[in-house]
């Protein structure tokens, strides 16, 4: 790693201590902090909501303004996407986001709202640094925006860097291990073994940070799988097979690289300096993770807050998820009440639901995410990622996907499996709740997780009724693979695929990627 690469790291960690300063003061007051980022969200907005934004205090803002979800915007930003008359201030431009069927979201960037990133960022990079010095020693991975092959096809492009200001940009250059633009290549397939053999390349790797941690896996089992590919790319310096998908990308040249890459027996020993890895731990994520860390021993793990395309609602802070309140406007739907409060009344012990206001034209956006108020720094609040709130209800048995998490817990007493997920199977012919697990040793599992399922009133109702057929489990050792391929064949992006306890699907997708 070279000199300038070295204080690149150390200018990245001093540029971020005045925010990393301005956040831990503001810990001591959520209430004071929450309320002036409220009223400075909506003087920003002014050209957007109009005489709208004249609110003097929150408690006049929670009457004045309904909680809203993405269909309320879907035809604003289509329209403000399309227009040169833009009614949002500052469109940097549109991001696409997608959910767990094949809906796709343009969540619209303004300045501000990249600057109330930055709030966040700031931090917990300040923070980070500090906790892992070591990662000041070579350079960094970082799996941002990914697109979906559609969009490619489109001519959408998406460059993460653009989002920062040019002084941040030539700074990330020198400390970024993959600086090509492998989004630029035709497939999700081409971009992975890009990435893959840029990876290969820089030995000196010292920190990688991805969203899902079965995306890093899926990286590992290239580098197996195609190690004679891998290096013989490197050692020729052109992409060989994938030549035409990524012509637009640089390949790296690295004849010792790639000796080393065919003579290793374990993957991670390629990067002797890569120590730390930041992903999510949390909720259904947690078994992934913990497969990262036995395919490398030592590897320190470390959690991801929740962020959203949409926002930011948590960051990683001193060994706890702490509550990014200099970034949005929140308030929380407390889920056993139905009673939605600010962030300074929030209580020890509560389940709530997030909901927030931003600078990207976002007015009580509610997002599906579970959370517990696990404690307090300061009066600011430590809010623990649980899961989605979103479940299944396909005659109203409601099934939601916290009960899904137990219930998959519970059956691993019976199958011992490591990986599931329990699928809502609807269509025509059919409607049932079918459990995939990646290995049973029990022959009645199916009877099992239909027990378990009956604990639910409702299931059992909608049973006794003969509305859905009985539980079925289905064995297959490559469920996370399976899993994997199915929702990139809905459209939704490699990088934020995780897997959940509980989806929808049809029969027809049962049949095509488990049976």
């Amino acid at each position: 790693m070279s000199v300038f690469s070295k204080v690149a790291h150390q200018a990245i960690q001093f540029y971020q201590r005045s925010s990393y300063q301005r956040f831990h003061k503001g810990l001591a007051d959520v209430e004071a902090v929450q309320r002036r980022k409220l009223q400075t969200t909506l003087e920003y907005l002014r050209p957007y909501l109009g005489a709208k934004a004249d609110i003097s205090n929150y408690e006049k803002f929670a009457r004045n303004f309904p909680v809203t979800s993405y269909g309320d915007y879907k035809d604003i930003f289509n329209r403000e996407k399309k227009s040169q008359q833009r009614t949002l201030p500052d469109i940097v431009r549109f991001q696409p986001t997608s959910g767990s069927t094949d809906t796709l979201k343009w969540i619209p960037y303004t300045r501000q709202l990249l600057k109330d990133f930055d709030n966040a960022l700031g931090p917990w990079l300040y923070d980070f640094y500090s906790s892992y010095p070591e990662i000041l020693h070579g350079p960094h991975y970082w799996s941002l925006s990914w697109l979906p092959e559609d969009l490619r096809a489109e001519g959408v492009r998406l460059n993460d860097a653009e989002l920062f200001p040019f002084w941040k940009r030539i700074l990330l250059k020198q400390v970024m291990a993959v600086v090509e633009p492998v989004d630029l290549a035709k497939s999700s397939e081409s971009s992975l073994f890009a990435t893959a053999a840029i990876l290969v390349s820089r030995k000196d790797l010292s920190f990688a940070s991805v969203w899902s941690p079965t995306y890093w896996l899926t990286l590992l089992d290239i580098l197996e799988q195609k190690k004679t590919e891998l290096a013989e790319s490197l050692r020729q310096g052109s992409w060989t097979v994938y030549q035409e998908e990524l012509k637009d990308v640089p390949c790296p040249r690295n004849p010792t690289r790639a000796d080393e890459l065919l003579r290793c027996k374990d993957v991670s020993s390629l990067w002797p300096r890569f120590r730390v890895l930041s992903c999510w731990t949390t909720a259904t994520s947690r078994v992934f993770a913990q497969d990262v860390a036995k395919r490398d021993f030592g590897l320190k793990i470390v959690g991801k807050g929740l962020w959203a395309t949409e926002g930011v609602v948590t960051i990683p802070f001193q060994n706890h998820y702490v509550l990014a309140s200099q970034s949005h406007f929140y308030e929380f739907e407390d889920l056993e009440s139905t009673e939605i409060i600010p962030a300074w009344k929030l209580r020890e012990g509560q389940h709530v639901s997030p909901l927030l206001t931003t600078a990207g034209g976002l007015l009580r956006y509610k997002l599906s995410d579970v959370l517990k108020v696990s404690g307090f720094t300061g009066t600011t609040p430590r809010l623990e990622f649980l899961g989605r709130a979103d479940g299944t209800d396909m005659v109203g048995e409601k099934i939601s996907s916290l009960q899904a998490q137990e219930i998959l817990n519970s059956l691993r007493t019976f199958s011992g499996h490591d990986k599931a997920c329990l699928f809502a199977v609807q269509d025509d012919s059919q409607r049932r709740y079918c459990a995939v697990v990646d290995r049973s040793s029990t022959p009645d599992l199916s009877l099992q997780l239909e027990n378990l399922l009956a604990q639910s009133f409702h299931y059992k109702l909608a049973r006794e009724l003969k509305q859905l057929e009985p539980a079925q489990v289905l064995t297959h050792p490559q469920v996370q693979e399976k899993y994997v391929q199915m929702h990139l064949h809905r459209g939704m992006v490699l990088g934020n695929i995780k897997m959940e306890a509980l989806r929808q699907i049809t029969a027809q997708e049962l049949q095509e990627h488990f049976l």
